[in-house]
């Protein structure tokens, strides 16, 4: 059987881990959002243009890259809530062997955290943030999906092939974004 002290390298040492590991899912999470903003500019500007790359194809598909890297960034941030879970459990058994008051664990690593980054502990207006962030997100990527089509049937019209299957696309990865939100939601609780 280990000793204490042995027990508590162990407990760090998983920690520290669990921690780099989150960090690291941190920004991923932030690189992802930084190539979507950078590709909704082009493709903006994209669909702006005379020419448009891949023509009528081309304007009717370009809102799925952004689909794409949304739902990667969402199975990013339902792991990035597992491990969360990981190290406040880890921190709490370090916390419980390191003899502090028990009335400052609410001050320390996570659980401080927690009252700033889950919905069930922040303030409201922090909740309203939280709102404005996720779901302006997904409004922006609706309103581009919602443009994308619109350029595209321009172009060729609502019953072309190019519309009916960008849009038949899109309206699954809604509905399939949606539930995925719903689940991370209700795991992140």
């Amino acid at each position: 059987m280990p000793s204490p002290s042995e027990q508590i390298e162990a407990l760090a040492a998983l920690y520290s881990a669990e921690r780099s590991s989150a960090t690291n899912l941190g920004n991923e999470r932030l690189a992802l959002l930084a190539l979507q903003i950078t590709y909704l500019g082009l493709a903006v500007i994209a669909l702006g243009s005379d020419s448009l790359p891949g023509g009528v194809w081309g304007a009717a598909f370009s809102a799925f890259p952004l689909w794409f890297i949304h739902s990667y960034h969402l199975v990013l941030v339902a792991l990035s809530i597992v491990r969360t879970r990981s190290i406040n459990l880890l921190e709490q058994a370090i916390y419980d062997r390191s003899g502090l008051p028990s009335d400052l664990r609410p001050l320390i690593g996570n659980k401080a955290g927690a009252m700033v980054h889950y919905a069930d502990y922040q303030p409201p207006l922090l909740k309203l943030q939280a709102a404005v962030a996720y779901g302006g997100i997904g409004a922006v990527m609706v309103v581009f999906t919602g443009y994308a089509l619109i350029v595209a049937a321009q172009e060729s019209g609502w019953r072309e092939a190019p519309v009916l299957l960008a849009g038949t696309l899109y309206a699954c990865l809604f509905v399939a974004v949606s539930l995925s939100w719903r689940f991370v939601s209700r795991i992140a609780r």
